[in-house]
């Protein structure tokens, strides 16, 4: 049966061309700019011709697409795009620009465009990157300006302009369903094609692949048929359902209640969160807005310790007191300003609550440079986990602190507090209020569904609970909230099936009988809405009926009509005006940073070491298992040339595509190589050990080159890599490293048992180099690890750059632990060569800092009673 079911799964591995001849140098084309050159979601029948463009290119060509469909050149350069953009542009990289002209409408407009566009090639040319200039594609007969600003700066910069528009015209002009400016795939493909043909004549360094432009009577844009099973996708999905069926909760008020006891302090643990009512809420108030009926006050207040927080308080007119409402908000431009969570809370004022509006860690007015949006989850917000918090945690303490604030306020009536928030707000909205027991009744929007439905699925790390479906579902966190009220609010055409009504239902009736048991069945309760995913009129008024009955005793009224008000501008509801923040609200790297740095320090005043106390940390924090890395099945292909080829299955149902040559002398010594983006990275090195005699084996680790999951890269989409696979290990109680530990371990002892090896060289790849270090120094069987773009301190530096490594990189509490240097005095017998090593955001280690790292990586191996040899390699010292 195994056999059958694995032998579809590799089909593809079985005619994949792995061991082509290419050009081996990598070669990153960043491109950014908007209209269709933005990128589709996969699943859509649409795509940004960008997406095409790299069929037309060898492996060896890494794309980043930046481009954003709705904004204007202009938005792109102060909205915070252009930084996260330009973050990523590095020496030698071809940088593609290509803006459309939809907002030039008079000279005012022009030049707007052309100070842009001047300022953006200034700053690709100051990284020593080549810009590359294209006109914009267009399905209507264009004017003259643009052509005449691109033409004058090409020229002025001696850099290359290609054309599309003509070209471009002419195709969409003979195809009417493209004219709503949207391209349909096989339009895309043909508009990358026409790119393909003018960068292969007009920018001959770039290799533009040959084969493609060659096609007989075949369809040169039809794609083979993957047919090869996502076994990731398929094993983590099973193994969430397990979870859901296991996670049954008690029957009796008794056991419920040590049951919830338990679950309480596991949640306060795992999520990192930190409750202190007796800190000074120190309270700033900058401003006010005066509006009919009610006031809202600007200010910031500190949340922890040196740490605060925007937000704007609407409060009613009168003496009070009034309850109030915490209203949380999701993942929307504007933060606590943004259109529908300022909508609730202009409504709640007006009907006489008071409301508090805060803007959620690391959004709003706490991103990285005031005024300029960032997304506050994916690498940024997981940061969070290596200092040993997380995202949910720290905004969960927030909004803590925001019912400290309310409940501080003479006009606020403490005993009749409630919350509110959708997506991201709405997720907040449970947690705090099933973990802070003075949230009298809650409304959570369009966030409630399982925890089984995000695992392979597309949320945020800031809805991420560590170890989460160890120990509970999410109708336990619902149970929470008994005896107290509650009522979810579902979209009946949300796009997100996390949050189906399908799965809300699962988990409302199971904590419906919980509920139960207090003798308040009704007290928990749901509402469908026939709209997509967000906060409409109608949940609002919905809202305002629903609070009026929990918070102020009265009649209970489904639908209480909005009462008319005006939005005000995200600018004008800013506690400080745009760019002068005060220094005491952080932002998320400023505060790990600060954080990283203070661990780095206690880690570098110890004065000795329990070895084996140590060792067993960092076998927690990976969240090893019990058991050892083991082999289950081996699946041998026949050899491909002088490569012979195996799948192996794990103990732990992964699975390892391996490639080894033996070089026919045991004595040798054997190779593993790790590339971190399968076989198309490592060629040069293949041949490098081949000739000094090696046996020589290429793996790729789970989730990695063959091994990796299409469906959850689908998913991640324009986020990094592993963005998925991350988030559901964290939920499932495990880590990607220790994962990749696990497996390579596996595959040291199958390849043991294969070569009779007499000793073994580890070489990995930038995030697989920290799983390599962490496997040699807890088990100790690999004579030399070369470290290759390795991190070499997980201790933040710097906010650009935060995604050069993929979400796999994060281990939770290791800062907590210690850090790459003491794993690396772990290694006992190893030697350990670090060639380039970088900071944590890729930024290359100059000279003076590199001393600085070996006196502390020298302080551990003395700590550690270590011998081994480390060596660092740079560019510089080279």
């Amino acid at each position: 049966m195994l056999k059958r079911f694995f032998s579809t799964v590799c089909f593809i591995f079985l005619i994949s061309p792995v061991f082509c001849q290419v050009d081996n140098t990598d070669v990153s084309i960043v491109s950014f700019g908007n209209g269709n050159m933005s990128e589709m979601d996969v699943e859509s029948d649409t795509r940004g011709w960008i997406q095409e463009l790299p069929m037309f290119f060898g492996l060896n060509y890494h794309f980043k697409n930046f481009a954003i469909g709705n904004k204007s050149i202009e938005d792109f350069s102060v909205n915070g795009s252009w930084v996260n953009a330009r973050s990523q542009i590095g020496q030698g990289d071809y940088v593609f620009v290509c803006f459309d002209d939809s907002t030039i409408s008079d000279s005012k407009s022009a030049i707007n465009y052309s100070t842009c566009l001047e300022e953006f090639v200034k700053i690709i040319k100051d990284k020593k990157a080549i810009p590359v200039l294209f006109t914009p594609v267009t399905n209507k007969q264009r004017g003259l300006i643009i052509d005449s600003i691109l033409d004058d700066l090409a020229k002025r910069q001696n850099i290359a302009l290609l054309s599309l528009g003509e070209q471009s015209h002419q195709l969409l002009s003979e195809m009417p369903s493209e004219r709503n400016g949207m391209l349909m795939v096989h339009t895309a493909i043909k508009i990358a094609k026409i790119a393909a043909d003018l960068l292969k004549f007009q920018v001959p360094a770039l290799k533009v692949n040959a084969e493609q432009f060659s096609h007989s009577s075949t369809d040169p844009f039809s794609a083979s048929v993957n047919t090869s099973a996502d076994l990731i996708y398929l094993e983590l999905k099973n193994e969430a359902g397990i979870d859901f069926n296991l996670r049954q909760l008690p029957v009796t008020i008794n056991g419920w209640e040590h049951y919830r006891n338990l679950l309480r302090r596991e949640l306060l643990k795992n999520a990192g969160i930190q409750i202190n009512h007796t800190l000074p809420l120190d309270v700033h108030e900058t401003g006010e807005i005066r509006m009919p009926g009610y006031v809202i006050k600007k200010i910031y207040f500190q949340t922890r310790s040196g740490v605060y927080a925007t937000a704007n308080l609407y409060v009613p007119d009168g003496k009070g007191p009034f309850p109030a409402v915490i209203n949380m908000h999701g993942h929307w431009p504007g933060g606590k300003a943004g259109d529908m969570v300022q909508s609730c809370a202009h409504e709640l004022a007006l009907n006489g609550f008071v409301c508090l509006n805060i803007d959620a860690w690391g959004a709003g007015e706490r991103t990285t440079i005031h005024g300029v949006e960032e997304y506050h989850g994916s690498n940024l917000g997981a940061s969070l986990f290596n200092i040993g918090e997380s995202l949910l945690g720290n905004m969960v303490s927030d909004n803590m602190r925001g019912v400290d604030l309310l409940c501080s306020l003479s006009y606020v009536d403490k005993n009749n507090i409630g919350a509110t928030g959708a997506s991201g707000g709405g997720n907040q909205t449970m947690w705090l209020s099933v973990l802070d027991e003075r949230i009298k009744a809650c409304m959570p929007v369009v966030n409630v569904g399982t925890f089984q439905a995000y695992i392979m699925n597309s949320n945020c790390v800031g809805e991420l609970m560590p170890g989460g479906l160890e120990f509970c579902e999410e109708s336990a966190i619902l149970s929470l909230m008994a005896p107290r009220s509650i009522k979810i609010c579902s979209a009946l055409k949300d796009a997100n099936p996390a949050f189906y009504p399908s799965e809300m239902t699962r988990s409302f009736e199971n904590a419906q009988g919980v509920f139960g048991m207090y003798g308040v069945k009704d007290n928990i309760e749901y509402q469908l809405f026939n709209t997509p995913h967000g906060y409409w009129p109608e949940m609002r008024e919905s809202m305002i009926g629903w609070f009026n009955h929990k918070l102020k005793g009265w009649p209970e009224e489904k639908f209480k009509k909005e009462i008319p008000f005006k939005l005000l501008s995200g600018t004008k509801l800013m506690v400080f005006s745009k760019g002068d923040r005060d220094s005491l609200v952080m932002s998320t790297s400023e505060y790990c940073i600060k954080k990283g740095e203070k661990l780095n320090n206690e880690l570098y005043k110890r004065d000795s070491f329990n070895r084996l106390k140590i060792i067993s940390g960092l076998r927690g924090i990976l969240k090893l298992p019990v058991d050892q890395p083991g082999i289950i099945a081996t699946y041998n292909y026949e050899p491909k040339g002088l490569w012979k080829r195996s799948i192996i299955e794990t103990n732990r149902r992964h699975f390892i595509y391996l490639r080894y040559y033996f070089s026919g002398n045991n004595n040798s010594g054997t190779v593993i190589i790790l590339p971190d983006e399968g076989w198309k990275g490592v060629p040069q090195e293949i041949n490098k050990y081949i000739k000094e005699g090696k046996n020589v084996a290429v793996a790729d680790i789970w989730g990695e080159g063959l091994s990796a999951s299409k469906t959850a890269r689908k998913i991640d989409g324009r986020l990094p890599k592993f963005h998925t696979l991350a988030r559901s290990e964290l939920w499932l109680g495990r880590t990607i490293m220790g994962d990749w530990v696990g497996d390579i371990q596996a595959l040291i002892n199958y390849l043991d048992t294969t070569f009779h090896h007499s000793s073994i060289t580890v070489v990995g790849h930038k995030e697989l180099a920290i799983a390599a270090l962490m496997q040699s120094a807890l088990y100790g069987n690999v004579k030399e690890c070369i470290l290759k773009d390795c991190p070499i301190s997980y201790a933040l530096d710097r906010r650009d750059g935060m995604d050069f490594y993929n979400m796999a990189v994060h281990v939770p509490g290791i800062l907590d632990w210690g850090d790459i240097s003491l794993i690396t005095a772990l290694n006992k017998d190893s030697k350990i060569v670090f060639i380039d090593p970088l900071s944590i955001t890729g930024k290359k280690i100059t000279n003076e800092d590199l001393i600085e790292y070996k006196n502390e990586f020298s302080k551990m191996r003395k700590l550690s009673h270590s011998e081994n040899e480390v060596f660092f390699k740079t560019e510089s010292s080279a």
